[in-house]
């Protein structure tokens, strides 16, 4: 991830995720710039069950192929980013992250908002 993504989740949820620093070089080995791996270590339960549609197979993973997804605000709580247990790949972000990733502008990340209640 770049120092923007960077910035942008410490802003929101300042020491919580871990962020390892890679060296990104070019063919010949000069630097190209600094980038970063990105762990995600919100690790929650958020679908509502009584609102999905979705079929939670073996009661281990969600299946977006069998119906809607349906999150709960209540079981997100105050978590701005998030990797839900039962979804994959189940990364997550809150309206406030998604929002600041788009205004300034961030490439290279893919969002789709689901319901949540």
């Amino acid at each position: 991830m770049s120092d923007a993504f960077k910035d942008i989740v410490e802003r929101h949820e300042p020491g919580v995720h871990q962020f390892f620093p890679v060296e990104v070089v070019y063919k010949d080995g000069s630097f190209a710039r600094q980038m970063y791996f990105f762990n995600i270590c919100n690790r929650l339960d958020t679908m509502d069950r009584d609102r999905a549609t979705a079929e939670l197979r073996n009661g281990i993973m969600w299946d977006p192929r069998t119906g809607d997804f349906a999150f709960s605000l209540e079981k997100i709580g105050s978590a701005h980013v998030w990797k839900d247990k039962h979804v994959h790949p189940g990364r997550f972000f809150s309206s406030a992250v998604a929002d600041e990733f788009k205004s300034q502008g961030l490439t290279g990340i893919s969002l789709h908002p689901y319901p949540a209640v």
